[in-house]
């Protein structure tokens, strides 16, 4: 009997580790082209399993070929999201195309260029009778000092209204699966929450009284900011780490409130129980290794609209993510400032520059290059302690005040 469970014990165990190398080869096929580029293997004298052993030697942990599993899609979603961007449609299209008629194919083309001219004067038709409609937009510095200004062009927020994005160097090493095309369009919303309404507000400098009624929403960078940012006694905060735009409205979140001790709920249920009348969101750090901006974008807005509806009067701040190291951007496929920026640049389109605003500090913290000073950080991440001030800083130069309900000093 012994014997017989020696025997078993054993085969369990090589089936084990076949399996596991079956399943880690596979994982460094699946990311030859995204996590394991730079750990090409030369297949079939090296196998697959050499790149992913080389990876977690390096903190490259298998997983990470599959961003979109980690957020409840499925592995097939996963496969797919890692592949370029476009690169099934173009391969189903090449199909078709091999297999389809020349008669038929000239005949599409032109019903194609047609549409496409149909298209293009119908929004130029738009865009003209929007020009002709433009009114005075009303900017707002402060209570009782308000000046017009005519909009350069519609859509367009005018300057001090919002932060500009904050560029970065891109090294060339952030993964096509987290990024979305550079042309991809965001918000283009004529009406609702979305909308500009050309009246808007301009950012300006605050003390810290401004934030006495103000609640930080985000991931572990906003609990650093909350332990050591200095304004705990005025401001609330509602964060946790490893927190994503995914996830944030399914989990139970640390909420602090000044001279309260911290409790654990929901988001939902924390707006519920307070009003607010300034809500700052940082997040995003922790979701840049899922595909990819457009998605981003979309659980980003989702969050804002539900902040919306269970804080109706409240000025919504949409705080750019804070930038990594150089270090991190130039060799971290998903840790990366070229991801970050992308992201920065499709979430800030949701400003609406009266009730919705984009700040981003990363001026405060950053090179000439747009990479985090690593002086600034252990772990090209998260900032020292002492750093956090600045983070402040920053909050209360970018400020809005609509009314005296706003600001009182």
């Amino acid at each position: 009997m012994k014997r017989f469970v020696r025997r078993w014990g054993r085969m369990l165990l090589c089936l084990l580790i076949l399996l596991s190398t079956a399943g880690l080869s596979a994982a460094g096929y699946i990311g030859k082209d995204t996590v394991y580029r730079s750990y090409a293997a030369d297949f079939p004298r090296e196998p697959w399993l050499v790149p992913v052993m080389k990876g977690i030697h390096d903190g490259v942990w298998p997983w990470r070929v599959l961003p979109a599993y980690a957020d409840g899609g499925s592995p097939l979603d996963s496969l797919l999201a890692l592949l370029p961007a476009g690169e099934g449609k173009k391969q189903d299209e090449a199909a078709e195309t091999a297999a389809a008629d020349p008669a038929e194919d000239a005949s599409a083309e032109a019903e194609t260029a047609a549409a496409t001219a149909a298209e293009e004067a119908e929004t130029a038709s738009e865009a003209s009778s929007r020009e002709e409609t433009v009114e005075a937009t009303t900017v707002i510095t402060t209570q009782g000092c308000v000046k017009t200004a005519q909009a350069v062009q519609p859509g367009v927020i005018p300057d001090g209204v919002c932060s500009e994005v904050v560029p970065a160097k891109d090294y060339g090493s952030a993964a096509p699966a987290f990024l979305s095309p550079d042309d991809t369009q965001y918000n283009r919303d004529t009406e609702g929450m979305f909308a500009q309404n050309g009246t808007y507000y301009l950012l300006q400098k605050v003390d810290r009284s401004y934030l006495k009624d103000a609640l930080f929403i985000g991931d572990s960078r906003v609990q650093g900011l909350w332990e050591y940012g200095g304004i705990t006694d005025v401001a609330s905060f509602l964060c946790k780490e490893s927190i994503t735009t995914f996830t944030i409205l399914d989990e139970t979140l640390q909420f602090g409130r000044p001279g309260e001790n911290p409790q654990w709920m929901k988001l939902e249920d924390a707006l519920k129980s307070t009003s607010f009348r300034k809500i700052y969101i940082s997040l995003g750090i922790n979701e840049v290794g899922y595909p990819d901006t457009e998605s981003y974008y979309h659980h980003y807005r989702s969050l804002l609209e539900k902040i919306r509806g269970l804080q109706p009067d409240a000025i919504i701040y949409i705080e750019g993510m804070m930038h990594v190291t150089e270090e991190l951007s130039r060799h971290d496929i998903a840790l990366n400032n070229r991801i970050v920026v992308q992201r920065n640049k499709a979430v800030s389109t949701l400003a609406n520059g009266h009730d919705i605003f984009y700040i981003d500090m990363n001026e405060h913290f950053c090179d000439d290059d747009g990479n985090l000073l690593a002086e600034m950080t252990g772990d090209g991440v998260h900032l020292y302690g002492s750093y956090y001030s600045r983070w402040t800083d920053a909050v209360l130069e970018n400020a809005v005040i609509r009314s005296e309900e706003d600001y009182q000093e």
